[in-house]
Protein backbone atom coordinates (compact mmCIF):
# COMPACT_ATOMS: atom_id res chain seq x y z
CA UNK A 1 0.00 0.00 0.00
CA UNK A 2 1.43 3.33 -1.32
CA UNK A 3 1.05 6.29 1.56
CA UNK A 4 -0.88 8.34 -0.81
CA UNK A 5 -4.25 7.27 1.32
CA UNK A 6 -4.06 9.68 4.10
CA UNK A 7 -6.12 9.67 6.97
CA UNK A 8 -5.41 10.22 10.53
CA UNK A 9 -5.87 7.28 13.64
CA UNK A 10 -5.58 8.21 17.40
CA UNK A 11 -1.43 9.41 17.75
CA UNK A 12 0.02 6.62 19.32
CA UNK A 13 1.09 6.58 22.93
CA UNK A 14 4.66 8.50 23.17
CA UNK A 15 7.47 6.53 24.51
CA UNK A 16 9.09 7.15 28.06
CA UNK A 17 12.78 8.37 26.72
CA UNK A 18 15.58 6.41 28.66
CA UNK A 19 17.63 7.32 30.76
CA UNK A 20 21.95 7.67 30.69
CA UNK A 21 22.12 4.08 32.25
CA UNK A 22 19.48 2.58 30.65
CA UNK A 23 20.50 3.63 27.10
CA UNK A 24 24.04 1.79 27.55
CA UNK A 25 21.79 -1.26 27.94
CA UNK A 26 19.66 -0.48 24.54
CA UNK A 27 22.37 1.10 22.34
CA UNK A 28 24.34 -1.84 22.55
CA UNK A 29 25.13 -2.71 26.51
CA UNK A 30 28.29 -0.91 25.88
CA UNK A 31 29.24 2.90 25.73
CA UNK A 32 31.98 2.10 23.21
CA UNK A 33 29.35 0.14 21.33
CA UNK A 34 27.39 3.36 20.92
CA UNK A 35 30.29 5.21 19.89
CA UNK A 36 31.18 2.60 17.69
CA UNK A 37 27.38 2.76 15.93
CA UNK A 38 27.66 6.20 15.46
CA UNK A 39 30.99 6.49 13.78
CA UNK A 40 30.94 4.18 10.90
CA UNK A 41 27.77 5.47 9.68
CA UNK A 42 29.37 9.33 10.18
CA UNK A 43 28.48 12.26 7.85
CA UNK A 44 29.75 15.71 7.24
CA UNK A 45 26.19 16.78 7.00
CA UNK A 46 25.26 15.07 9.81
CA UNK A 47 23.81 11.09 10.95
CA UNK A 48 23.52 9.37 13.54
CA UNK A 49 21.12 6.48 14.24
CA UNK A 50 20.58 7.54 18.31
CA UNK A 51 17.68 7.68 20.25
CA UNK A 52 15.61 11.00 20.79
CA UNK A 53 18.03 11.07 24.71
CA UNK A 54 20.87 12.39 22.25
CA UNK A 55 21.98 15.58 20.37
CA UNK A 56 25.12 16.20 19.39
CA UNK A 57 26.74 19.88 18.02
CA UNK A 58 30.31 20.13 18.20
CA UNK A 59 30.25 22.57 15.89
CA UNK A 60 28.10 25.46 15.57
CA UNK A 61 26.77 25.62 12.16
CA UNK A 62 25.94 21.72 12.20
CA UNK A 63 22.13 20.70 13.67
CA UNK A 64 21.18 18.93 17.17
CA UNK A 65 21.54 15.56 16.37
CA UNK A 66 24.76 15.77 14.38
CA UNK A 67 27.77 13.18 14.46
CA UNK A 68 30.57 15.62 12.90
CA UNK A 69 33.39 13.99 11.28
CA UNK A 70 35.99 15.17 9.19
CA UNK A 71 38.47 13.42 6.69
CA UNK A 72 42.29 13.71 6.36
CA UNK A 73 44.12 11.89 4.08
CA UNK A 74 44.74 8.46 6.06
CA UNK A 75 42.34 10.07 9.03
CA UNK A 76 38.57 9.87 9.87
CA UNK A 77 38.04 12.45 12.84
CA UNK A 78 34.69 11.53 14.36
CA UNK A 79 33.31 13.18 17.57
CA UNK A 80 29.62 12.86 19.16
CA UNK A 81 28.03 14.74 21.90
CA UNK A 82 25.59 12.69 23.89
CA UNK A 83 22.99 14.77 26.19
CA UNK A 84 20.45 13.40 28.92
CA UNK A 85 18.42 15.37 31.47
CA UNK A 86 17.96 13.45 34.76
CA UNK A 87 19.00 13.25 38.78
CA UNK A 88 20.04 9.40 39.45
CA UNK A 89 21.16 8.09 42.95
CA UNK A 90 24.37 5.58 42.66
CA UNK A 91 23.77 2.78 45.62
CA UNK A 92 25.49 -0.49 45.93
CA UNK A 93 22.83 -3.72 46.08
CA UNK A 94 22.33 -6.57 48.45
CA UNK A 95 25.04 -8.48 46.63
CA UNK A 96 27.84 -5.49 46.52
CA UNK A 97 26.96 -4.50 42.63
CA UNK A 98 26.32 -0.98 42.00
CA UNK A 99 22.44 -0.16 41.53
CA UNK A 100 21.52 3.19 39.78
CA UNK A 101 17.71 4.54 40.66
CA UNK A 102 16.24 7.26 38.04
CA UNK A 103 14.22 9.78 39.02
CA UNK A 104 11.04 8.28 36.82
CA UNK A 105 11.44 4.67 39.36
CA UNK A 106 13.84 2.61 37.17
CA UNK A 107 16.64 0.70 38.64
CA UNK A 108 19.32 -0.77 36.63
CA UNK A 109 22.00 -2.61 38.83
CA UNK A 110 24.42 -4.69 36.20
CA UNK A 111 27.04 -1.81 35.51
CA UNK A 112 29.64 -3.50 37.19
CA UNK A 113 28.90 -6.92 35.15
CA UNK A 114 29.17 -4.80 32.28
CA UNK A 115 32.24 -2.93 32.86
CA UNK A 116 33.91 -6.12 33.85
CA UNK A 117 32.81 -8.71 31.85
CA UNK A 118 31.44 -7.27 28.81
CA UNK A 119 33.28 -5.46 25.55
CA UNK A 120 32.36 -4.30 22.25
CA UNK A 121 34.52 -5.87 18.95
CA UNK A 122 35.12 -3.87 15.44
CA UNK A 123 36.35 -5.22 12.60
CA UNK A 124 37.70 -2.62 10.93
CA UNK A 125 37.66 -2.46 7.03
CA UNK A 126 41.01 -1.49 5.16
CA UNK A 127 41.18 0.40 2.22
CA UNK A 128 41.01 -2.06 -0.96
CA UNK A 129 44.74 -2.79 -1.75
CA UNK A 130 45.71 -1.10 0.94
CA UNK A 131 47.22 -1.27 4.45
CA UNK A 132 46.04 -2.71 7.53
CA UNK A 133 43.75 0.43 9.51
CA UNK A 134 43.53 1.07 12.76
CA UNK A 135 40.82 2.47 15.89
CA UNK A 136 42.92 5.62 17.93
CA UNK A 137 41.07 6.75 21.23
CA UNK A 138 40.49 10.63 20.84
CA UNK A 139 41.57 12.69 18.19
CA UNK A 140 43.56 15.73 17.16
CA UNK A 141 40.46 18.05 18.34
CA UNK A 142 39.31 16.15 21.70
CA UNK A 143 42.57 13.60 23.16
CA UNK A 144 39.81 11.69 25.57
CA UNK A 145 37.88 8.94 24.05
CA UNK A 146 35.05 9.21 26.17
CA UNK A 147 34.29 12.18 28.57
CA UNK A 148 31.65 12.11 31.65
CA UNK A 149 29.91 15.13 33.27
CA UNK A 150 27.49 15.83 35.57
CA UNK A 151 26.53 17.89 38.92
CA UNK A 152 27.17 16.53 42.13
CA UNK A 153 24.87 16.66 44.85
CA UNK A 154 21.97 17.06 41.91
CA UNK A 155 21.96 20.65 42.79
CA UNK A 156 25.39 21.75 42.75
CA UNK A 157 26.26 24.64 40.16
CA UNK A 158 29.69 22.82 39.34
CA UNK A 159 29.56 21.04 36.81
CA UNK A 160 32.34 17.45 36.63
CA UNK A 161 33.84 16.45 34.01
CA UNK A 162 36.47 13.19 34.42
CA UNK A 163 37.44 11.05 31.41
CA UNK A 164 36.77 7.14 30.81
CA UNK A 165 39.68 5.46 29.91
CA UNK A 166 39.07 2.74 27.16
CA UNK A 167 42.00 0.57 25.80
CA UNK A 168 42.19 -2.09 23.07
CA UNK A 169 42.08 -5.73 24.63
CA UNK A 170 44.10 -8.03 22.61
CA UNK A 171 43.43 -10.29 24.81
CA UNK A 172 40.19 -10.57 23.84
CA UNK A 173 40.80 -10.52 19.85
CA UNK A 174 41.50 -14.11 19.75
CA UNK A 175 38.29 -15.61 20.95
CA UNK A 176 35.86 -12.76 18.66
CA UNK A 177 38.19 -14.58 15.17
CA UNK A 178 37.61 -17.61 16.39
CA UNK A 179 34.29 -17.31 16.64
CA UNK A 180 33.85 -15.10 13.86
CA UNK A 181 36.72 -15.12 11.20
CA UNK A 182 37.43 -12.28 9.43
CA UNK A 183 39.29 -11.85 5.96
CA UNK A 184 42.07 -9.86 4.23
CA UNK A 185 39.98 -6.61 3.99
CA UNK A 186 39.75 -6.18 7.48
CA UNK A 187 40.45 -7.32 11.02
CA UNK A 188 39.00 -7.34 14.42
CA UNK A 189 39.51 -5.22 17.80
CA UNK A 190 38.19 -5.03 20.89
CA UNK A 191 37.53 -2.22 22.83
CA UNK A 192 36.73 -1.64 26.53
CA UNK A 193 37.51 -0.54 29.69
CA UNK A 194 40.72 -1.60 31.09
CA UNK A 195 41.07 -4.61 33.15
CA UNK A 196 40.04 -4.27 36.88
CA UNK A 197 38.01 -1.15 36.04
CA UNK A 198 34.46 0.48 36.48
CA UNK A 199 32.53 3.24 35.59
CA UNK A 200 33.45 6.54 37.23
CA UNK A 201 29.88 7.18 38.62
CA UNK A 202 29.93 9.79 41.44
CA UNK A 203 29.59 7.78 45.11
CA UNK A 204 26.11 10.47 45.68
CA UNK A 205 23.16 11.49 43.61
CA UNK A 206 23.86 13.76 40.61
CA UNK A 207 22.23 15.24 37.76
CA UNK A 208 22.95 15.62 33.96
CA UNK A 209 21.70 18.54 31.91
CA UNK A 210 21.54 17.64 28.04
CA UNK A 211 21.87 21.72 27.20
CA UNK A 212 25.17 21.85 28.85
CA UNK A 213 28.89 22.02 27.28
CA UNK A 214 30.31 20.04 27.68
CA UNK A 215 27.62 17.49 27.51
CA UNK A 216 26.63 14.59 30.13
CA UNK A 217 28.81 12.15 27.64
CA UNK A 218 31.36 13.34 24.74
CA UNK A 219 33.15 10.70 22.72
CA UNK A 220 36.21 11.25 20.13
CA UNK A 221 38.33 8.93 18.12
CA UNK A 222 40.12 8.41 15.00
CA UNK A 223 40.22 5.98 12.18
CA UNK A 224 43.70 5.57 10.75
CA UNK A 225 43.52 3.76 7.58
CA UNK A 226 47.39 3.48 6.90
CA UNK A 227 50.57 5.44 5.98
CA UNK A 228 49.21 6.30 1.71
CA UNK A 229 45.73 5.11 2.20
CA UNK A 230 42.96 7.50 1.89
CA UNK A 231 39.80 7.40 4.20
CA UNK A 232 37.62 8.77 1.19
CA UNK A 233 38.74 5.52 -0.75
CA UNK A 234 36.69 3.30 2.29
CA UNK A 235 33.33 4.70 1.54
CA UNK A 236 30.89 2.36 1.45
CA UNK A 237 33.54 -0.57 3.06
CA UNK A 238 31.58 -3.09 5.36
CA UNK A 239 31.72 -2.81 9.16
CA UNK A 240 30.87 -5.46 12.03
CA UNK A 241 30.30 -4.94 15.78
CA UNK A 242 29.87 -7.85 18.32
CA UNK A 243 28.75 -7.21 21.80
CA UNK A 244 29.23 -9.14 24.56
CA UNK A 245 27.42 -7.95 27.69
CA UNK A 246 28.91 -10.10 30.19
CA UNK A 247 26.86 -13.54 29.13
CA UNK A 248 26.11 -13.58 25.82
CA UNK A 249 27.58 -12.20 22.21
CA UNK A 250 25.14 -10.47 20.18
CA UNK A 251 25.39 -9.41 16.91
CA UNK A 252 27.93 -9.19 14.40
CA UNK A 253 25.78 -6.63 13.33
CA UNK A 254 26.61 -5.79 9.92
CA UNK A 255 26.59 -1.92 8.22
CA UNK A 256 28.88 0.28 6.28
CA UNK A 257 31.24 3.02 6.22
CA UNK A 258 29.74 6.06 4.94
CA UNK A 259 30.54 9.91 5.04
CA UNK A 260 27.73 11.78 3.39
CA UNK A 261 30.12 13.62 0.79
CA UNK A 262 28.10 14.08 -2.55
CA UNK A 263 31.96 13.92 -4.03
CA UNK A 264 32.18 9.86 -3.00
CA UNK A 265 29.95 7.31 -3.61
CA UNK A 266 28.52 6.98 -0.91
CA UNK A 267 25.07 4.80 -0.93
CA UNK A 268 21.93 6.59 -2.18
CA UNK A 269 19.50 5.57 0.62
CA UNK A 270 19.88 5.45 4.84
CA UNK A 271 17.97 5.32 7.90
CA UNK A 272 19.34 8.26 9.95
CA UNK A 273 18.51 11.39 12.09
CA UNK A 274 17.20 13.95 10.04
CA UNK A 275 13.25 13.58 10.46
CA UNK A 276 14.39 14.80 13.96
CA UNK A 277 15.58 18.05 12.49
CA UNK A 278 12.22 18.61 11.02
CA UNK A 279 10.08 17.35 13.90
CA UNK A 280 10.07 16.40 17.10
CA UNK A 281 7.58 13.96 16.75
CA UNK A 282 10.04 11.67 14.53
CA UNK A 283 13.34 11.43 16.29
CA UNK A 284 14.40 8.02 15.38
CA UNK A 285 14.57 5.12 18.05
CA UNK A 286 17.77 3.39 18.74
CA UNK A 287 15.87 1.47 22.29
CA UNK A 288 13.54 1.90 24.93
CA UNK A 289 12.08 0.23 28.38
CA UNK A 290 8.32 -1.00 27.44
CA UNK A 291 5.56 -1.20 30.14
CA UNK A 292 2.94 -3.82 29.70
CA UNK A 293 -0.68 -2.88 27.96
CA UNK A 294 0.75 0.57 26.84
CA UNK A 295 1.38 1.24 23.42
CA UNK A 296 4.78 1.76 22.16
CA UNK A 297 6.42 3.18 19.02
CA UNK A 298 9.51 2.18 16.77
CA UNK A 299 10.53 5.11 14.66
CA UNK A 300 12.44 5.25 11.68
CA UNK A 301 13.89 7.95 9.64
CA UNK A 302 13.52 6.93 5.59
CA UNK A 303 16.22 9.10 4.03
CA UNK A 304 16.68 9.76 0.33
CA UNK A 305 20.19 10.74 -1.00
CA UNK A 306 19.27 10.59 -4.38
CA UNK A 307 18.44 13.14 -6.47
CA UNK A 308 15.15 11.88 -7.72
CA UNK A 309 11.98 11.07 -6.22
CA UNK A 310 12.55 7.03 -5.12
CA UNK A 311 9.87 4.60 -4.02
CA UNK A 312 10.76 1.71 -1.41
CA UNK A 313 9.42 -1.97 -0.81
CA UNK A 314 9.58 -1.88 2.97
CA UNK A 315 9.49 -5.40 5.01
CA UNK A 316 10.30 -5.95 8.87
CA UNK A 317 11.20 -8.51 11.16
CA UNK A 318 10.21 -9.09 15.01
CA UNK A 319 12.22 -11.46 17.16
CA UNK A 320 9.35 -11.90 19.41
CA UNK A 321 7.09 -12.40 16.91
CA UNK A 322 4.82 -9.12 17.02
CA UNK A 323 2.12 -7.63 14.83
CA UNK A 324 2.98 -4.53 14.76
CA UNK A 325 0.45 -1.34 13.07
CA UNK A 326 2.66 0.52 10.58
CA UNK A 327 2.33 4.24 9.56
CA UNK A 328 4.37 6.63 7.84
CA UNK A 329 4.77 10.61 8.87
CA UNK A 330 6.02 13.14 6.32
CA UNK A 331 8.16 15.81 8.29
CA UNK A 332 6.40 18.83 8.16
CA UNK A 333 3.86 20.71 11.19
CA UNK A 334 1.23 19.01 11.48
CA UNK A 335 1.83 15.97 9.05
CA UNK A 336 -1.04 13.24 9.70
CA UNK A 337 0.00 9.69 10.54
CA UNK A 338 -0.86 7.54 7.48
CA UNK A 339 -1.80 3.97 7.71
CA UNK A 340 0.26 1.57 5.31
CA UNK A 341 -1.45 -1.46 5.93
CA UNK A 342 -0.32 -5.05 6.17
CA UNK A 343 3.76 -5.95 4.90
CA UNK A 344 5.44 -5.52 2.57
CA UNK A 345 4.07 -2.06 2.32
CA UNK A 346 5.69 0.54 -0.45
CA UNK A 347 6.80 4.14 0.18
CA UNK A 348 7.88 7.16 -1.71
CA UNK A 349 10.16 9.37 -0.44
CA UNK A 350 10.81 12.81 -2.47
CA UNK A 351 14.90 13.45 -3.72
CA UNK A 352 17.40 15.01 -1.82
CA UNK A 353 17.58 19.00 -1.62
CA UNK A 354 20.31 21.41 -0.93
CA UNK A 355 21.48 20.80 2.25
CA UNK A 356 19.57 17.66 3.60
CA UNK A 357 18.24 14.36 1.86
CA UNK A 358 14.57 13.87 1.32
CA UNK A 359 12.55 12.17 4.28
CA UNK A 360 9.97 10.10 5.64
CA UNK A 361 8.96 9.24 8.70
CA UNK A 362 8.31 5.30 9.59
CA UNK A 363 6.11 4.27 12.99
CA UNK A 364 5.41 0.45 13.86
CA UNK A 365 3.01 0.85 17.13
CA UNK A 366 2.70 -2.18 19.49
CA UNK A 367 1.07 -3.03 22.56
CA UNK A 368 2.74 -5.24 24.33
CA UNK A 369 1.26 -8.16 26.49
CA UNK A 370 4.05 -8.75 28.77
CA UNK A 371 4.52 -9.28 32.46
CA UNK A 372 6.61 -6.48 35.01
CA UNK A 373 8.66 -9.32 35.57
CA UNK A 374 9.72 -10.09 31.93
CA UNK A 375 13.01 -9.87 30.98
CA UNK A 376 12.84 -10.41 27.08
CA UNK A 377 14.61 -8.53 24.47
CA UNK A 378 12.74 -7.31 21.31
CA UNK A 379 14.27 -6.52 18.31
CA UNK A 380 12.70 -4.82 15.35
CA UNK A 381 14.47 -4.50 11.94
CA UNK A 382 13.14 -2.95 8.76
CA UNK A 383 14.33 -3.48 5.29
CA UNK A 384 14.01 -0.58 2.39
CA UNK A 385 14.43 -1.57 -1.00
CA UNK A 386 14.17 0.53 -3.98
CA UNK A 387 11.77 -1.25 -6.36
CA UNK A 388 13.49 0.14 -9.33
CA UNK A 389 17.10 -0.39 -8.34
CA UNK A 390 17.08 -3.37 -5.54
CA UNK A 391 20.75 -2.82 -4.97
CA UNK A 392 19.67 0.36 -3.42
CA UNK A 393 18.57 -0.68 0.26
CA UNK A 394 18.74 0.38 3.90
CA UNK A 395 18.28 -1.02 6.93
CA UNK A 396 18.12 -0.69 10.60
CA UNK A 397 17.31 -2.01 13.84
CA UNK A 398 15.72 -0.90 17.45
CA UNK A 399 15.36 -2.68 20.84
CA UNK A 400 12.64 -2.64 23.24
CA UNK A 401 13.87 -4.06 26.80
CA UNK A 402 10.88 -5.79 29.16
CA UNK A 403 10.78 -4.28 32.52
CA UNK A 404 12.68 -6.98 34.21
CA UNK A 405 15.73 -7.11 31.37
CA UNK A 406 18.88 -8.47 32.60
CA UNK A 407 22.26 -9.43 30.36
CA UNK A 408 21.57 -13.35 31.14
CA UNK A 409 18.91 -13.67 28.34
CA UNK A 410 18.61 -16.49 26.22
CA UNK A 411 20.77 -17.27 23.49
CA UNK A 412 19.18 -16.82 20.27
CA UNK A 413 18.10 -19.60 18.19
CA UNK A 414 19.90 -21.41 15.65
CA UNK A 415 20.02 -19.26 12.25
CA UNK A 416 18.21 -16.02 13.47
CA UNK A 417 20.09 -13.42 12.93
CA UNK A 418 19.63 -9.67 14.16
CA UNK A 419 21.18 -7.33 12.16
CA UNK A 420 22.10 -3.40 13.01
CA UNK A 421 22.09 -0.56 10.46
CA UNK A 422 23.24 -1.77 7.32
CA UNK A 423 23.21 0.51 4.46
CA UNK A 424 24.13 -1.27 1.03
CA UNK A 425 26.71 0.21 -1.33
CA UNK A 426 24.78 1.38 -4.25
CA UNK A 427 25.32 3.55 -7.49
CA UNK A 428 23.17 3.07 -10.46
Amino acid sequence: MSQENACEPPTPARKRPMTWTESIVAVGFLLLACLALSAFQCQTRGCSPISELYRASSKPDLPPGTLQATIDGQYADMWLEIGDTGVFTPTTGPGGETVVETGDGYVVNFLDTLATQGYVAIRMPHVPSGPESQLLPGNPYEPDAVRFSYYSPPTSAIRTTVAITVERRSDLEAIVENLYPSDSDSHWEVWWLPAGEEFPLPDQPFRLQADDWPPPLAMAFQIDFGAGAEAADCAGCPVEVLVYNGYVFIGPFPFELRYGDPALRDPLVAFGPHCGYESEALVGTIGQYITPTVPFTHIHCLENWDGVTRTFTVETASSQGWDYAYYARKVFFGAPLIPLGDLPFTVTVNPHGDYSPGCLGILAVYTPTIAVTDTLRETFSITATSTVSPEVEARSVSVALAPGYTPEESLPQPGHFIYLPLVQRSYP
